[in-house]
């Protein structure tokens, strides 16, 4: 069942709130495909991050009457319209009012896995993409529809130029990312300025290489991402202040890896042998 938000929006006496960056979906193809590419199981548990006016929450609803949907929207005349029109065709529908870069995915009912589905807007992606990686145990596959360069970075691999960056190696450590559908800007209301891509994530049950600390981790990677016109030496030297550049030097050679490297260079594996080492490095009396 396609609910077009144009028409719905206009019933409602409700506009876009150009300053949260709404913009939805009005593609009845691309509402099909993505519900099709999330491959709900009888049992199993949705999250809709921003439901917005129900046009993804209709057609879930419809296709999955054996799973538990949880519509999140912030936008309280939003909550209040999908409370009203959508909750009482679908008793398998709940609405949650809530922000989806702060909610907790521990607060939901437990069940079967849970898979999450979202538009997301593009002002404010990535903090929603760092929360549910640090809530990845709590869910299995995602499918997310964000800003296509976005979505490049997020599924990028090393060697690829500018789209290989903190996103990409944090999210490849933890999960298999695939950008699985383009999404042009005409299927959008109101129509932005860039257009959207479709990414499937499936979070993996260890991290893709061993790792001592998930913090030196990430500390790790931001550090080196930094300034990425830097070499190895110097973002190391900057991001690690505590351990000296001749320590930082000795574990490079002793890792096979040149100082004068740039971190987009690094491959997940490397990025984890520099992580290990760094930890040890600072644990060691």
């Amino acid at each position: 069942m396609f609910q077009d938000p144009r028409k719905t929006l206009r019933q409602h006496h409700l506009k876009p709130k150009y300053d949260w960056g709404q913009n939805f979906l009005i593609s009845a193809d691309k509402v099909e495909r993505m519900i099709s590419m999330l491959g709900t199981q009888p049992g199993d548990r949705v999250l809709e991050l921003g439901a917005g006016t129900g046009v993804l929450t209709y057609a879930l609803a419809e296709a999955s009457p054996q799973a538990s949907i949880f519509a999140l929207e912030r936008d309280r005349d939003l909550v209040a319209l999908l409370e009203q029109e959508l909750v009482p065709a679908y008793q398998h529908v709940q609405v949650i009012a809530a922000d989806a870069a702060s909610f907790a995915l521990s607060e939901l009912p437990e069940g079967g896995p849970l898979r999450i589905l979202g538009n997301l807007p593009y002002n404010i992606s990535s903090p929603i993409l760092f929360h549910l990686l640090e809530q990845r145990h709590l869910w299995t596959h995602a499918l997310l529809m964000l800003q296509k360069e976005v979505a490049e970075r997020l599924a990028a691999k090393p060697d690829s130029g500018k789209d290989y960056s903190v996103l990409s190696i944090r999210f490849g450590m933890f999960c298999d990312v695939l950008k699985v559908l383009n999404v042009p800007r005409r299927c959008f209301h109101p129509q932005p300025q860039i257009d959207s891509a479709v990414v499937r994530i499936q979070t993996l049950p260890q991290p893709r290489f061993p790792l001592h600390s998930e913090d030196t981790f990430v500390r790790t990677v931001k550090a080196v991402f930094a300034s990425r016109r830097k070499t190895l030496h110097n973002t190391l030297r900057s991001g690690f202040s505590e351990i000296s550049v001749e320590a930082i030097d000795a574990l490079l050679h002793i890792l096979h890896i040149d100082p004068q490297r740039r971190g987009e260079s690094l491959s997940l594996q490397e990025f984890a042998l520099l992580s290990n080492a760094l930890h040890e490095q600072q644990t060691t009396p």
